[in-house]
C-alpha cells in the first residue's frame, strides 16, 4: 500500500469500505439509538425509584420519630418490602438498631447491623453499620466480636472513628498501651472529637502514674 493516494482513490477506499461496512454500521446507530432510549427510560425509572424511596423514607423516620417502637418496626417492614436492597432500607434499619439500643434490645440491634454490615448497599453504609455493631457489642461485653469486626482498615473518611472505637474498646480490655495508640492514631488522622481523645489520653497518662 502506498503511504500516499491521490485524492481520487481514497474517495474510491471511501466507498468501498463504505460498501462493505455501511449496513453494520447503520444498524449499530439504530441498535445505539434503541439502547439509549432504555437508558433514558432506565435512568427516569431509577428517578421515580429514587423520589418514591426517598418519600417512603421521610415517612418512615416521622413514624421513627413517634417513639412507638412497635409502629417503627412495622414502617420499615413497609419500607424495605417496596425497597429491599436500596439504601433507605438500609438506613431505616440503622435507625431502628438506634431505636432499639436506646431500649436495651441490643441483640436485636446487633442481628440488623450485622445484615447492614453484610450486605448494605454502598461501602458509607456498611462502614456505618461496622461502627454501629463494634459498639453495640462493646456494650453486651462481646469484646472477641468486637475486635473482629473492628478489624479490617476502613476507608479513609471512617479511619479516625474507627480507631477511636478501638481505643475503646482496649481500655475496656485493661489494655492501656494499645487505647493509648489508637487514641493518639485517631487525633493524627483528624478525628473530629479532639478534646474527648485528649480527656481519655490524660486519663491513661494519670491512670499509669498512679
Amino acid at each position: 500500500m502506498s503511504e500516499l493516494l491521490t485524492e481520487e482513490e481514497q474517495v474510491e477506499r471511501l466507498k468501498q469500505w463504505w460498501k462493505e461496512n455501511g449496513r453494520s454500521i447503520i444498524a449499530g446507530v439504530v441498535i445505539g439509538l434503541g439502547i439509549f432510549g432504555s437508558w433514558q427510560g432506565w435512568r427516569a425509572y431509577e428517578t421515580r425509584q429514587a423520589e418514591e424511596g426517598s418519600a417512603a423514607f421521610d415517612a418512615f423516620q416521622q413514624q421513627a420519630r413517634g417513639g412507638d417502637i412497635d409502629a417503627t418496626l412495622r414502617a420499615e417492614s413497609s419500607l424495605r418490602e417496596r425497597f429491599d436492597g436500596s439504601a433507605y432500607a438500609d438506613l431505616a434499619a440503622l435507625e431502628v438498631a438506634r431505636e432499639l439500643t436506646n431500649q436495651g434490645r441490643l441483640d436485636e440491634a446487633a442481628e440488623r447491623l450485622r445484615t447492614v454490615r453484610e450486605s448494605g448497599a454502598n461501602t458509607a453504609i456498611r462502614e456505618l453499620a461496622r461502627l454501629h455493631l463494634g459498639r453495640v457489642l462493646m456494650a453486651q461485653g462481646a469484646y472477641d466480636e468486637a475486635g473482629a469486626v473492628l478489624q479490617a482498615d476502613p476507608p479513609a473518611a471512617f479511619a479516625a472513628e474507627m480507631a477511636a472505637l478501638r481505643g475503646d474498646l482496649a481500655r475496656l480490655q485493661n489494655d492501656d498501651a494499645a487505647a493509648r495508640a489508637a487514641y493518639e492514631q485517631a487525633l493524627a488522622l483528624g478525628s473530629a472529637d479532639r478534646e474527648w481523645l485528649e480527656l481519655m489520653l490524660q486519663n491513661l497518662a494519670g491512670d499509669h502514674a498512679g
